[in-house]
């Protein structure tokens, strides 16, 4: 049987799209990542690689802001392409989610979302439930040790950085 000292740990990072444009005319899932939000993404992307985390996989919600987040990360990072998942928008279960993500099975994988559906998943992995307040701002990036498989109650919350962090 295998022990809890001997078990296979992956690094699962959730990233906070960037700041987006706001429009009267966009819808909300239309709305581009502003100027200020690239640069607060270029900056956690050049931040990731120079700590060599071992991002293997990004997967992001399919709301453009998100999706330019994804891309601009995986291009920082040498990663070719990126994934999208509808588990990943506001509202969705983190349930399904946490099924997504067990089905992939790359040692780090960033998933890059919204609030309060990043917020709500890093409790759910770190606490079993809804006990544990945290919150995101746009461009923050959190790491979060997991089994494998990523199992709810059972995550380590190694850190949690603000965009102001990542691009000092």
């Amino acid at each position: 049987p295998r022990h809890s000292w001997n078990a296979i740990m992956k690094n699962l990072y959730l990233l906070r799209h960037g700041d987006a444009v706001s429009s009267p005319v966009l819808h909300d899932a239309d709305r581009p990542l502003s100027q200020e939000g690239q640069a607060s993404i270029e900056a956690a992307g050049a931040w990731l690689r120079r700590a060599g985390a071992p991002v293997r996989l990004v997967c992001s919600s399919p709301l453009v802001r998100a999706v330019q987040t994804a891309r601009i990360i995986a291009a920082a990072l040498g990663i070719e392409k990126t994934v999208q998942s509808e588990y990943l928008v506001p509202g969705s279960r983190l349930e399904d989610l946490l099924d997504q993500i067990r089905k992939h099975p790359e040692e780090g994988i960033l998933l890059v979302g919204h609030e309060p559906q990043l917020s709500s998943l890093i409790s759910l992995l770190t606490v079993g439930g809804s006990g544990l307040s945290v919150q995101m701002s746009k461009g923050s990036l959190a790491c979060l040790e997991a089994p494998d498989p990523v199992a709810a109650g059972k995550c380590t919350l190694l850190w949690l950085v603000t965009t102001e962090f990542l691009r000092t």
